[in-house]
């Protein structure tokens, strides 16, 4: 049987002793007896309906956490999660308790936030802990998600973000036109960084000089630091590769575009817009959406669009740039069908294959 004991180094009430074979060698965390009895009473419970119902019907959801860990899953937004649910059992975690969990944990935010950071990891644990035997196989809802058609720029405007020179005048040999020249080299990095490799705008300032390797062929950047927790190495087009080795020569292990952060980087572009009397753009405009679009729209599918920009999903790909693949298929349907018409009238016929009813 479990019994209270009082330790001599410790306030608190400990639970000692073996049943149905558990031995048990734990603190309660109170130094109340009620309330050591009470952690008691609930430790001896676990311990026989485990042994009376088996592991399906007493698994905790820490317990599934560890199992989906230890089977390589993303530790990313688990913690909030174990820390609300611990000790309960799987059974407990219904689709009721999630969307309070929601509410309470991420308040205020929107559909894709709480799918990304809420749902999505504890469908994962709970696929994981059905594999496993420890609970039915989850009927969750995901929340709706308002799906946006996204915008990318064109080429003409990102080519005028490059060229902008700005309002102010430099004395010719001055510090000012110094800096102002190693700004526009940085800014131009930055830009066909993003739009020729697919990064957010965080992930091109967290690029340190030893992520790059131009005597690649091609040349390749690392990122390290991404949204999805993935290391990403991507291939870099002449042109970029040309804008990195104008940067001005900085140590490895520092940061390669010299911005402090992603909001002085955005910042840099919308002035550069304003200067090139373009509307204002933020990165991921030029970056991200500008990048897939350029893919599809030269021939690439979704999947070689995904791998190419390193997202997590296909899902995620096709909900935001599926509308451009199927305008290419769309097209090429109405093209393949021209081919009717403008066939020659010496073609051939299809042979036709008499229907014949049953008699």
């Amino acid at each position: 049987m479990l019994k209270l004991v009082r330790r001599t180094d410790s306030n608190h009430w400990h639970i000692r002793g073996t049943l149905r074979g558990v031995r048990v060698r734990e603190s309660t965390g109170t130094d109340s007896r009620p309330h050591a009895e009470a952690v008691l009473a609930r430790r001896q419970q676990e311990i026989l309906d485990r042994a009376t119902f088996g592991e399906a019907r007493t698994a905790t959801f820490a317990e599934a956490v560890n199992l989906y860990l230890d089977l390589g899953g993303d530790a990313r937004y688990l913690m909030p999660l174990v820390d609300r649910w611990g000790t309960w059992r799987l059974a407990a975690i219904t689709p009721l308790e999630i969307a309070r969990a929601g509410r309470e944990i991420y308040p205020g935010r929107k559909a894709s936030t709480l799918d990304r950071q809420l749902y999505t990891p504890v469908i994962s644990v709970l696929n994981d802990a059905a594999h496993a035997g420890l609970c039915a196989p989850p009927k969750i809802r995901r929340p709706k998600i308002e799906t946006r058609r996204v915008e990318a720029s064109d080429d003409a405007t990102i080519d005028a973000i490059l060229a902008a020179t700005g309002k102010i005048e430099w004395k010719p040999g001055s510090k000012g036109e110094a800096r102002m020249i190693a700004a526009r080299a940085r800014l131009r990095a930055l830009v066909l960084m993003m739009t020729l490799t697919g990064c957010r705008v965080a992930e091109a300032i967290a690029v340190r000089a030893r992520d790059v390797n131009l005597d690649a062929t091609p040349p390749d950047v690392l990122f390290r630091d991404t949204k999805n927790g993935d290391a990403r190495r991507a291939v870099m087009p002449p042109e970029l590769a040309a804008a990195i080795r104008a940067l001005p020569a900085i140590d490895t292990d520092e940061p390669l575009l010299g911005y402090a952060s992603r909001y002085t980087a955005a910042r840099a572009i919308r002035r550069a817009a304003d200067a090139a009397g373009v509307p204002p753009v933020g990165p991921h405009r030029i970056g991200r959406h500008t990048f897939a679009a350029r893919l599809l729209n030269n021939g690439a599918t979704l999947k070689d669009t995904k791998e190419a920009g390193g997202w997590k999903t296909l899902s995620v790909v096709d909900r935001n740039y599926g509308h451009l693949e199927r305008s290419r298929v769309e097209t090429a349907v109405l093209a393949a069908a021209d081919t009717r018409l403008t066939r020659p009238p010496t073609a051939p016929s299809a042979k036709v294959i008499d229907f014949k009813g049953k008699k």
